[in-house]
């Protein structure tokens, strides 16, 4: 009886364990079945290693169909997705904006007249709009890239955007799998580390690809977890006092820069579809609208604004999958979400006293 019963166990287990190698490689033939070599990242095709921020837009690119039929991308050879370049003061009687960003303010998905900060010289016949958005961008890197790049250009006003995800990278060593620099507070004072970026091409296409292929997987199983727990889903991207205070030097040198060249800077707060579904931002906002608050600063949430809207609203606001050969591009701003942050931001705008008079 005994030698039946260890016979029985040994061939449950035996089973057990052929079903679990089975199922494995069941699953593993699927992946590699189902893997798509013809998918990349989009900035494969447009940008460049930079040693300060570690890639940057190529110069004087134009795709035609970059993400369909006629849904082009065009750089000036200064590296801003602008069709003419810039002096490096602005004409007579007209007004000049920098928009300084990651994908959202890019214009990722839709063809150059279509992004937002561009769409902001349809509303002005005397404004020049600079696109300095640049894909896969933290905080930091639109940070540095601005002080290097744009500090150096006449301009009246700069729209300092970001999404939440923007800090999370600014965390980091590495965005994408790619290297990038990494601020920190010594003494008071921001530092750069990881400067120069070790140099990692941009033609590697499969690693940042699985990378990214991994990140979505764990983002969605963290809100599956939340979800089904009945917690918030948020991060507590704050709770490092040293990063909280980074943060606000980042934000108290751009202010005061600005204003020492007789410049206003608003810090936008850009919303993402996942802003609506969760509260994943609102530790944020209630952090930057507090210090803004005590600082003088003009930060502008645009999330409350997508949250007032319907639900088949929102869904129209942003692409609900990928685009055909490209990975990532789901969550994007449509023209129509374009459109939605010009307007909100123009109306803004209008309400603040150090930017209306350039308006009128």
């Amino acid at each position: 009886m005994k030698v039946f019963f260890k016979s029985s166990i040994l061939v449950i287990v035996s089973t057990l364990f052929l079903f679990v190698v089975a199922e494995g490689i069941s699953s593993l033939s699927y992946f590699i079945w189902n893997y798509d070599e013809k998918e990349t990242m989009a900035e494969t095709l447009h940008v460049e290693y930079d040693p300060l921020p570690g890639w940057i837009n190529k110069p004087n690119v134009f795709i035609e169909d970059m993400y369909g039929p006629d849904v082009y991308l065009e750089t000036n050879s200064q590296r801003f997705r602008n069709k003419k370049d810039f002096h490096a003061t602005a004409p007579n009687n007209e007004n000049r904006f920098i928009c300084a960003g990651d994908s959202f303010t890019f214009g990722y998905g839709v063809s150059n007249d279509q992004a937002w900060c561009n769409l902001l010289d349809d509303n002005f016949s005397d404004l020049q709009t600079i696109n300095m958005g640049q894909g896969g961008y933290g905080v930091d890197q639109t940070f540095l890239r601005y002080l290097r790049d744009g500090n150096k250009l006449d301009h009246d006003l700069l729209i300092f955007a970001f999404i939440t995800g923007d800090f999370i990278r600014m965390k980091n060593s590495k965005s994408w799998g790619y290297p990038k620099p990494l601020l920190k507070l010594q003494d008071g004072k921001i530092i750069k580390e990881n400067v120069p970026v070790p140099k990692q091409t941009f033609l590697d296409k499969n690693l940042p690809q699985f990378k990214e292929d991994l990140k979505k997987l764990r983002m969605v199983q963290m809100y599956s977890i939340f979800k089904d727990s009945g917690e918030t889903n948020t991060f507590n991207i704050l709770a490092n006092k040293e990063f909280s205070n980074l943060i606000l030097k980042t934000f108290g040198k751009l202010h005061n820069s600005t204003k020492k060249s007789d410049r206003t800077v608003l810090f936008v707060h850009l919303p993402t579809q996942q802003d609506y579904e969760s509260n994943f931002s609102d530790e944020l906002i209630h952090f930057l609208r507090n210090n803004s608050q005590k600082n003088g600063w003009y930060y502008l949430n645009l999330i409350k604004d997508l949250r007032a809207l319907k639900p088949h609203s929102v869904s129209e606001l942003f692409i609900q999958n990928d685009l055909p050969g490209y990975v990532g591009s789901a969550g994007h701003y449509t023209e129509e979400g374009n459109h939605f942050i010009k307007d909100l931001i123009i109306e803004k705008m209008s309400t603040i006293r150090d930017v209306a008079h350039i308006l009128q």
